[in-house]
C-alpha cells in the first residue's frame, strides 16, 4: 500500500507479489488512514494518479511471458491452501481498493493558488484572506456533506459482513477528506486565517470536529472488527459443522473486542451486531434444512442434517451464555445485558421445529426399518405390508405443503399438523400390531420368524410394535411343530424311492436327501436353543419330542441304506478290478476301455459317504475309492491311446489294409496285452501305455511313406489320364496344308507325347519297388505280400490308357465333324483333270487319315505290361516268325 505514494512505488508494487499475514493485514487496513500524510497538497495527488495510470501499463510482454512460464511450473497445493490464499489475496483485493478509493476520491480539497510563504504578509493582505476564507467555507461544503451521506449510509444486508464493509467504506469515504484536511498547505491556510481573527474558522472548526469524530469511530470499529472477518465468512459459506466449530473462537474475538474496543464495548454497537450473527445462522440452519428436500431422502440422512442445524442453534446459545459468564466473571463493568428475545427468539423457535422434525424422521426410519424385506419374507403378506408403507408414506403429505416452517408467524399451524401427525402414529402403530396378529398365524417359516424376532432387538422400530414382536415366540413354537410333521410326513412318503439329484449316487443321494430333511428340522431347534426358556414351555416341549422322534427314524433309515451297500460292495469292488483293461468289439473292429460302469459308481458311493461322515467303509472299498486319481488317469491314457490307434488304422482303403497287413498285425500285438492279461490291479500298465504308443508310432511312419509314394505314382497315372494325344488345330491359320503336310502335323505331335508317357510309366516300378522295401523288407518287384498291390495299379493305369485314347478319338470326331459348315478349310486336295478324267488323289488322303486313327489307338502299345504277380515288364516273346519278337503291351 505504501508503495502508491509514487510511480516508482508503484512500478515495484506492481512486481511485488508477496501476501501479508492475516493479522498484518488486517493493521495495515485499520491503519490506512495514516498513510496519505506525505502528500504535499493536491497537485501531488495528481501527479499519483498520472504514476498509477504509466504503471497500469507496465512490461505487458513481460507479464504475459512470465505468466506462461508460472503456468507450466504450477505447484499443485492442496485444497486448504488453495481457498487460503485465496482469502488472504481476497483481503489484500479489498486494501488495495480501500486505498484507490482515497486516491481517485471525487472529494477533492482544492487549495487557493496563493503565495503563502510570507504568512507575515499573507494575513494583511485582504485579497489574500478573502480568497483563503472562501476556500475554507468551500471546505465547509464538502465536509457537511460528507457527515451528511454517511449518517445516511445504510447496511446492504441483515448479516455480519455487512457491518464490516459498512465501516470500512465509511472509513475510506472519510479518511479521503480527513486525510487532505491533514496536509501542510491546508494547515498554512488555517495558519493565516487565524493570525487574521477569520470568523469562518469557527464554523470550520465544529464540521472538521464532528469529521475527525466520525473518523476515529470509523477508523477504530475497522480495525477491531477486521479481527472477526474470518469468522464472519466461515458463517456465511461453511456448513453447520464449520458454524460449530467457528462459534467459541468467533465469541472469544468477539469479547475481545468488547474489552479492547472504544466504541464496540457498548449495548448500541454490539448488540446489532450480535442480531447480525444471529440472523446469519438462522438462515443458515433455514437453508441447510429444506422440508421437500428432508421428507424425500433417506431418514438416516435426514436426521443428520436436521441435528446438524439444531445443534448450530443450540451451541450460538450456549456459547454466547459462556462467554457472558466469563465477562462477569472478569469483574469488569461492562456486561452483556442485550435483549435476549432479540437474539434467540427466532433459534429459539428453530430449536423447537428441529427437534420436531427429527422426531418425525425418527419416526419415519422406525416404520422403514419394520417394514423391511425381512419382514416379507417371513410373513409372506406383501400387500398388507404395501398397504401399511402406503400409510407410513402420507404422514409426510401435510409437511411437505407447508412452506416457511421457521416463521413463528404459522407455529399455530405447525403445532395443529404435529399433533395430527402423531395420532395418526398411534393409528399406524395399532394397525401394525393387528398385522402382526394375522401374519404370525399363518407363519412361512418357524427359523425366519424366529431370526426376524431376534433381529427386532437390535432394530429400532415404534416401542409398541417391538413389545408385541416380543410376544409372538409361542406361535413361532406352535407353527414349528407343524413344520416337523410336515418333513416327518415328507421323509415316510418319499423314503422308498427318495429325490435324488443328478451328481449324487443311489446310496449316498438316499442319505443327503434323508439328512436334508433333518437338518432343516435342527436349524429352527439351534436357534430356540439361545433362549432356553422357550423350550420349557408346553408348546416347546411337544415340539422337540416331534423333532427327537423325526431324528430317530432318519437314523434309522440311515443304517439300513448303509448296511445294503456294504453287503455287494467289497466283492463287485473285487471282481470289477479284475476286468482286462481294453476289450475290443468283433462286430465293430474296434477297441475301447474296459472300465465298468458299476465300478464308477462304487467310487462315487464311497467319496460321498466318506465325505458325510459316520460310517465306516470296508478296507477293500475305501482303498479303491483313494486310488480314483489313478484308475481316471489310466481310462484317460487309455482313451487317447486308443484314438491314436484309429486315428493310424482308420481310413486305410482294402488295398492298403491288405499291403500293411503285416504292419497292422504287429500293432495288435503291442495292444493285445490290454485284452489279456492286464487288468486294473496290475502294475504295468504304464508300461503297456509306453508300448502301445511307440508301436502306433512306427506304423503311422510306415502308412505315411506309402502314401507318399501312392501319391507320386498317382501323379503319373492322372497325368496319363489327361494326356493329349492329337494336337490342337488353330483354325485361324491362313495357309491350308495339304494331306501329307496334315498327317505329319498330328502325327509327330502324338509320337513325342507318347514318349514322354512312357518315361513317366516305366518311373512307376521304382516307386512301387520302395514301397515293397519299407512294408516287404525286399527289392524284388515281386513280392508276394504285394501282388493285390500291383494288380490294383495295373488296372488304375489300363483305365487312364483308355481314357486317354478315348479323348484322343474324340478329338478327331470333333475336327472332322461335318456340323460346323462354316469353319475354314481342314487341309487341301490336289486333283489333275485330263480330259473327262479327274484324278483327284481321294485314296491317298483316305489311307493317311484313316493312319492317323489307327496310330491314336497303336499308342497304347507303347506301354509294355507287367509279368503277373509283379511291377516289372514283361520281357519280348517269340513270335510266330522265329525272328520276330512280340511285346506284351496294353493294345
Amino acid at each position: 500500500v505504501p508503495a502508491l505514494t509514487t510511480g516508482k512505488g508503484h512500478a515495484a508494487f506492481g512486481k511485488r507479489r508477496s501476501v501479508q499475514p492475516e493479522s498484518e493485514a488486517a493493521e495495515d487496513g485499520a491503519a490506512s488512514g495514516e498513510r496519505g500524510e506525505g502528500s504535499e497538497h493536491s497537485g501531488e495527488i495528481g501527479a499519483i494518479a498520472e504514476g498509477v495510470e504509466e504503471d497500469a501499463d507496465f512490461a505487458p510482454d513481460e507479464m504475459e511471458a512470465g505468466g506462461a512460464a508460472e503456468e507450466a511450473s504450477a505447484i499443485q497445493l492442496p485444497s486448504h491452501i488453495q481457498d487460503e490464499i485465496l482469502a488472504s489475496t481476497q483481503k489484500f483485493t479489498g486494501h488495495v481498493h480501500q486505498t484507490m478509493m482515497q486516491v481517485y476520491g471525487n472529494v477533492n480539497i482544492r487549495i487557493p493558488p496563493v503565495d503563502l510563504e510570507d504568512t507575515e504578509v499573507a494575513q494583511h493582505d485582504p485579497q489574500i484572506v478573502a480568497t483563503l476564507s472562501q476556500a475554507v467555507y468551500d471546505w465547509i461544503k464538502i465536509v457537511d456533506n460528507v457527515l451528511a451521506e454517511e449518517s445516511s449510509r445504510q447496511y446492504e444486508n441483515k448479516y455480519p459482513m455487512a457491518a464490516i464493509d459498512y465501516w470500512r467504506d465509511r472509513s475510506s469515504k472519510v479518511s479521503t477528506v480527513y486525510e487532505q484536511l491533514q496536509l501542510p498547505s491546508v494547515r498554512r491556510v488555517l495558519e493565516v486565517l487565524e493570525a487574521s481573527d477569520a470568523t469562518v474558522l469557527q464554523l470550520f472548526s465544529e464540521s472538521f470536529g464532528q469529521l475527525q469524530m466520525m473518523h476515529m469511530v470509523a477508523k477504530d470499529n475497522v480495525k477491531f472488527l477486521t479481527t472477526l472477518e474470518r469468522h464472519f465468512k466461515n458463517l456465511a459459506s461453511g456448513s453447520m459443522l464449520t458454524i460449530v466449530e467457528t462459534l467459541p473462537s468467533l465469541m472469544n474475538a468477539i469479547r475481545m473486542v468488547w474489552i479492547i474496543s472504544r466504541y464496540f464495548n457498548t449495548d448500541g454497537y454490539m448488540e446489532p451486531l450480535m442480531k447480525r450473527i444471529a440472523d446469519q445462522i438462522c438462515d443458515k440452519v433455514e437453508e441447510q434444512i429444506n422440508v421437500n428436500q428432508i421428507f424425500n431422502m433417506d431418514p438416516t440422512k435426514a436426521m443428520a442434517i436436521i441435528k446438524d442445524g439444531q445443534n448450530a442453534l443450540e451451541k450460538w446459545h450456549e456459547v454466547y451464555l459462556t462467554t457472558r459468564q466469563r465477562i462477569e466473571d472478569s469483574g469488569t463493568d461492562h456486561r452483556w445485558e442485550f435483549d435476549k428475545l432479540t437474539l434467540f427468539k427466532k433459534s429459539w423457535y428453530m430449536t423447537k421445529i428441529c427437534k420436531d422434525l427429527h422426531e418425525i424422521a425418527q419416526v419415519l426410519d422406525q416404520f422403514y426399518n419394520f417394514l423391511g424385506p425381512e419382514l416379507k419374507e417371513v410373513t409372506g403378506d406383501s400387500h398388507g405390508i404395501e398397504t401399511l408403507m402406503k400409510e407410513v408414506e402420507a404422514l409426510k403429505t401435510d409437511f411437505k405443503n407447508m412452506k416457511e416452517i421457521f416463521i413463528q408467524f404459522n407455529a399455530s399451524h405447525w403445532e395443529t399438523l404435529f399433533t395430527k401427525f402423531k395420532e395418526r402414529v398411534t393409528e399406524i402403530e395399532q394397525q401394525a400390531i393387528e398385522f402382526l396378529n394375522r401374519a404370525f398365524q399363518n407363519l412361512r417359516s418357524a427359523e425366519g420368524a424366529f431370526k426376524l424376532l431376534q433381529n427386532f432387538k437390535n432394530i429400532r422400530s415404534r416401542e409398541a410394535i417391538n413389545k408385541t414382536m416380543a410376544e409372538k415366540f409361542s406361535d413361532i413354537l406352535t407353527r414349528y411343530g407343524h413344520e416337523v410333521r410336515q418333513f416327518q410326513e415328507i421323509f415316510r412318503s418319499n423314503k422308498d424311492c427318495p429325490p435324488i439329484s443328478k451328481s449324487c449316487p443311489p446310496t449316498a443321494g438316499a442319505i443327503i436327501w434323508a439328512r436334508s430333511i433333518f437338518h432343516r428340522a435342527k436349524r429352527p431347534v439351534l436357534s430356540f436353543k439361545t433362549m432356553p426358556h422357550l423350550l420349557q414351555q408346553p408348546e416347546g416341549q411337544f415340539a422337540c419330542k416331534e423333532y427327537v422322534e423325526l431324528g430317530k427314524e432318519i437314523l434309522e433309515y440311515e443304517s439300513r441304506q448303509f448296511e445294503a451297500f456294504q453287503v455287494t460292495a467289497v466283492e463287485l469292488a473285487v471282481q470289477l478290478l479284475k476286468n482286462n483293461i481294453l476289450v475290443y468289439d468283433q462286430k465293430k473292429k474296434e477297441y475301447s476301455v474296459n472300465f465298468a460302469k458299476e465300478l464308477q459308481l462304487l467310487i462315487r458311493e464311497a467319496k460321498y459317504l466318506d465325505q458325510l461322515g459316520g460310517f465306516e467303509l470296508p478296507h477293500t472299498v475305501l482303498n479303491v475309492a483313494l486310488q480314483q486319481d489313478k484308475y481316471k488317469q489310466y481310462v484317460e491314457q487309455l482313451e487317447s491311446l486308443i484314438d491314436a490307434y484309429n486315428a493310424a488304422v482308420g481310413g486305410l482303403g482294402p488295398v492298403q489294409h491288405k499291403l500293411l497287413h503285416k504292419q497292422i498285425v504287429e500293432l495288435d500285438k503291442c495292444l493285445s496285452p490290454g485284452l489279456s492279461p492286464l487288468n486294473w490291479n496290475s502294475l504295468g500298465i504304464n508300461d503297456f501305455i509306453e508300448e502301445g504308443k511307440a508301436g502306433i508310432h512306427r506304423f503311422r511312419s510306415y502308412r505315411v511313406s506309402v502314401e507318399k509314394g501312392e501319391e507320386r505314382i498317382q501323379s503319373m497315372v492322372t497325368a496319363i489320364e489327361e494326356a493329349v494325344l492329337v494336337r490342337p488345330f488353330d483354325w485361324r491359320r491362313t495357309d491350308v496344308m495339304d494331306h501329307v503336310e496334315f498327317y505329319d502335323f498330328f502325327e509327330r505331335y502324338r509320337v513325342q507325347q507318347v514318349e514322354e508317357l512312357v518315361k513317366k510309366y516305366e518311373a512307376i516300378g521304382p516307386f512301387l519297388e520302395n514301397i515293397e522295401q519299407r512294408t516287404a523288407e525286399s527289392k524284388t518287384c515281386m513280392a508276394p505280400s504285394m501282388v493285390e498291390y500291383y494288380h490294383y495299379w495295373e488296372r488304375r493305369i489300363f483305365n487312364a490308357i483308355t481314357t486317354m485314347l478315348l479323348r484322343g478319338m474324340s478329338a478327331f470326331q470333333t475336327l472332322f465333324s461335318a456340323a460346323e459348315r462354316r469353319r475354314p478349310p481342314l487341309l487341301r486336295v490336289k486333283a489333275d483333270c485330263n480330259g473327262p478324267d479327274i484324278d483327284d488323289s481321294m485314296q491317298s488322303v483316305f489311307r493317311l487319315i484313316s493312319k492317323l486313327l489307327k496310330n491314336t489307338i497303336y499308342s497304347a502299345n507303347s506301354f509294355v505290361r507287367w509279368m503277373d504277380g509283379t511291377c516289372l515288364p514283361v520281357p519280348p516273346q517269340q513270335g510266330q516268325d522265329e525272328d520276330q519278337l512280340q511285346l506284351f503291351t496294353f493294345y
